[in-house]
């Protein structure tokens, strides 16, 4: 019988990918197994302070992030799907918090050395994505 070749991250980079995680994520103790992970069309998880979503986009990055993920957690959202869709002559202005751009930068480049696209739009979320993730990040909002 032949066996099933799941692709993970070498084990160096799945420990600077979990770190890098635990910078906006929680790590669960009862958390969700590889194999409901693996079986998830779409595994996503969303910060406890509402202002980042990180979706994992392969096979790599949903065994890692299922141990972010709640074992019987239901998501109260769903993935949104955002249009970037801008004129070239309108200024873009959108403020997002230094701390969440540093660690998620830090994500996307410990577990990919390619490029990473980044959309932005006035006051609307910033998506950043490579290969194994996308974050969306809520801009900041000034207080009147």
């Amino acid at each position: 019988m032949e066996q099933l070749q799941i692709m993970r991250f070498d084990e160096k980079t799945e420990i600077k990918v979990i770190n890098a995680l635990k910078k906006l994520l929680s790590i669960e103790l009862n958390c969700l197994s590889e194999g409901d992970a693996l079986k998830s069309e779409s595994l996503f998880k969303v910060d406890t302070s509402n202002v980042c979503m990180i979706e994992a986009k392969t096979t790599e990055s949903k065994l890692v992030l299922a141990k972010f993920i709640e074992k019987d957690y239901e998501c109260p959202y769903s993935l949104p799907t955002l249009e970037f869709l801008g004129r070239k002559d309108i200024e873009i202005v959108s403020r997002f918090s230094n701390e969440y751009l540093k660690h998620i930068i830090n994500l996307l480049n410990v577990s990919e050395s390619g490029s990473v696209e980044i959309k932005i739009n006035n006051s609307y979320p910033g998506q950043f994505s490579n290969n194994h993730w996308k974050v969306i990040l809520a801009p900041r909002v000034e207080s009147d």
